[in-house]
């Protein structure tokens, strides 16, 4: 459905003293969230634009600046986009999980990542049900399995040698990070499950520039393997 993102496979990394905008490569992109009965859907929303601006400035994919949302009532709206970010898929009925099942066999890509917090998720073993059982009828060949950190989603654009970023304001003994999981549909990769709070990272829930560069920086591998597999 989007072969002609081909010319993606050719992005890379910009020098540090490189101008980003005379080097934006090929045709503009962009970055969609996935609207849901969810009240959550849109969680940090409003800060999207500094992982986008950090795209912009740190690589030469040519992606809009502004965050965009495709509704999963509207399977057409939704392949307009190649990659959707998910809050979860907890709230929707069969008719919208039927929608995303179609999106993925025309090439769609789900990333679902929800935040490590008490107040959203009181337990990651839960949420991690819930997703597993909407996958399921998203993905009727569904097999999941871990994301090695040797994985060409940790190092195709940035290195990510200390592996996922996980943005986390309470006691790690209490709810340990999981890691990523792959969502397969026969041997395509056509998601990725994780709770690691990306999105808080780059939200600043936990004030540092180094943790919040990090965070983006696992997304935009993330959003790029999407793009060009």
């Amino acid at each position: 459905m989007w072969k002609g993102l081909a010319f993606l496979l050719a992005l890379l990394i910009l020098p540090a003293a490189a101008d980003p905008a005379s080097q934006l490569a090929g045709g503009k992109v962009e970055w969609a969230r996935l609207k849901t009965p969810s009240p959550s859907w849109n969680r940090h929303a409003s800060s999207d634009h500094f992982l986008l601006q950090y795209i912009r400035d740190s690589t030469t994919l040519n992606i809009d600046p502004t965050w965009r949302a495709a509704d999963v009532n509207d399977l057409n709206q939704m392949c307009v986009y190649p990659f959707l970010f998910s809050e979860g898929l907890g709230f929707c009925d069969q008719q919208q999980l039927a929608n995303l099942r179609e999106y993925i066999q025309r090439g769609g890509f789900l990333f679902i990542d929800s935040c490590i917090a008490p107040q959203v998720n009181p337990r990651e073993d839960q949420f991690i049900t819930i997703q597993m059982q909407a996958l399921s009828a998203v993905v009727p060949d569904l097999r999941m399995t871990p994301i090695p950190e040797d994985h060409e989603v940790f190092h195709n654009c940035f290195d990510m040698i200390h592996g996922l970023p996980n943005t986390r304001v309470d006691d790690q003994d209490e709810w340990p990070v999981e890691g990523m999981t792959a969502i397969y549909s026969k041997n395509r990769l056509v998601g990725i499950l994780s709770v690691s709070g990306l999105q808080c990272g780059w939200a600043g829930i936990i004030p540092s520039e180094e943790h919040c560069t990090e965070c983006m920086k696992m997304m935009i591998n993330i959003y790029v393997y999407a793009i060009t597999h």
